[in-house]
């Protein structure tokens, strides 16, 4: 079992490891959103909206950098995320993670995956 220390420098070491791929204007936010998306299911823009404390701009800014889209001013990252309309019902969007998405958080829950604190 890891020791609490342990842990936390592995989470910091992948939050390093984030920043060195994206940059440092990486918020904690864009994690915190790319962590509400499943593993290997998805999820609909209207429930990260509701489960975030930003707000609808801000969830929609978030989505469209980790979609890789709208950044002509802003640095650009490989796509974490894909964003697709339900077939069902057009007016709703989902969003599912790429593989670079689910490498990255599998990344960090190696981390976590043990807490006991």
């Amino acid at each position: 079992m890891k020791t609490f220390e342990t842990k936390v420098k592995g989470v910091m070491n992948v939050l390093l490891d984030i920043e060195k791929q994206f940059g440092t204007d990486v918020p904690v936010s864009m994690v915190s959103i790319l962590l509400m998306v499943p593993l290997d299911d998805s999820v609909s823009v209207q429930k990260i909206r509701r489960t975030s404390s930003l707000t609808e701009a801000g969830v929609s800014r978030v989505l469209a950098t980790l979609n890789a889209h709208n950044l002509q001013h802003r640095r650009r990252i490989e796509k974490l995320i894909e964003i697709f309309i339900d077939e069902k019902d057009r007016r709703y969007r989902h969003v599912e993670l790429t593989r670079l998405g689910r490498d990255v958080v599998k990344k960090l829950m190696r981390h976590l995956d043990t807490w006991d604190v």
